[in-house]
C-alpha cells in the first residue's frame, strides 16, 4: 500500500512540474512574439541544441506541423455537410462506432506525444511549429556541451566548473556569430555577463525572467 501512495505522489509532483513547465513556456512565447516584431527575429538560440542534435530536433518539429495539418484536414472533412440533425451523423453502425473510437484513441495518443514533444521543444520551438518563428539555432557546442555533462558512466553527478566556463565561452561564440539583437533561451542557473565581459567587451546583455519562473524560484 505504501508503495502505491508513494507512485500516487510521485504521479501527482511530476504532473504539478509538467503543469508549471507549461505556465513557463506559455509566458515566454509572449515575451518571444514581443521580440520576433520588435526586432524582426528568424530564429532563436536555444540551450542543449547543438550542430550535432539540430537536425533531429527540426524533423521533430516538421513531423509535429505535419500531424498538426493532418488533424485540421481530418477535422474539416469530419464537419457534417448536412444542417438536417437526422443525416448529421450518418448512419451508425458498430463498425463505424469502432473506428470512431479507434480514430480518437489514435488522435490523442499522437496529441499526448507532441505534447510532450512540444514542452521539451519549449517556447521558441512551439513558436516555429506555429510558423510564428523560421527555426532554432544551435546555442550549444557539442564537444564542450558534453565535456561539461555532470552525469557520469557510473552514475555519478559530478561538476566541473571548468568544463561549464568552456560551455558558457562556446555558447557566446556561438552567439556572437549572429546580427543584430540575439536572443537565447537558457536556464536560471546560467549567467553569460562574464564570458562576454571577456569575449565581447561592450555588447549589451539583458537577462528576463518571467513571472512564473520567479514564482516558482521563490517557493
Amino acid at each position: 500500500m505504501k508503495i502505491l501512495e508513494y507512485q500516487k505522489e510521485l504521479d501527482e509532483r511530476y504532473s504539478a512540474f509538467l503543469d508549471n513547465v507549461e505556465a513557463i513556456q506559455g509566458q515566454q512565447v509572449t515575451v518571444l512574439k514581443s521580440l520576433i516584431k520588435k526586432h524582426n527575429l528568424k530564429g532563436v538560440y536555444l540551450e542543449g541544441l547543438t550542430e550535432k542534435n539540430h537536425g533531429r530536433t527540426m524533423k521533430i518539429i516538421e513531423t509535429i506541423k505535419k500531424d498538426e495539418k493532418t488533424k485540421t484536414e481530418k477535422d474539416e472533412k469530419a464537419k457534417p455537410k448536412s444542417k438536417n440533425p437526422d443525416d448529421e451523423f450518418g448512419e451508425l453502425t458498430f463498425d463505424s462506432l469502432s473506428k470512431a473510437a479507434d480514430d480518437e484513441y489514435f488522435n490523442a495518443f499522437i496529441a499526448a506525444i507532441n505534447k510532450t514533444h512540444l514542452l521539451e521543444l519549449g517556447a521558441a520551438g512551439q513558436l516555429v511549429v506555429k510558423g510564428e518563428l523560421k527555426t532554432l539555432l544551435p546555442a550549444e557546442d557539442s564537444k564542450a556541451f558534453q565535456a561539461a555533462n555532470p552525469f557520469l558512466p557510473d552514475g555519478k553527478i559530478v561538476f566541473n566548473k571548468k568544463a561549464d566556463k568552456a560551455r558558457e565561452d562556446a555558447i557566446v561564440r556561438n552567439l556572437l556569430k549572429g546580427n543584430g539583437v540575439v536572443v537565447i533561451i537558457l536556464g536560471g542557473a546560467h549567467d553569460l555577463s562574464d564570458n562576454l565581459e571577456r569575449l565581447a567587451k561592450g555588447v549589451k546583455y539583458t537577462r528576463v525572467a518571467v513571472s512564473k519562473y520567479k514564482e516558482i524560484m521563490n517557493n
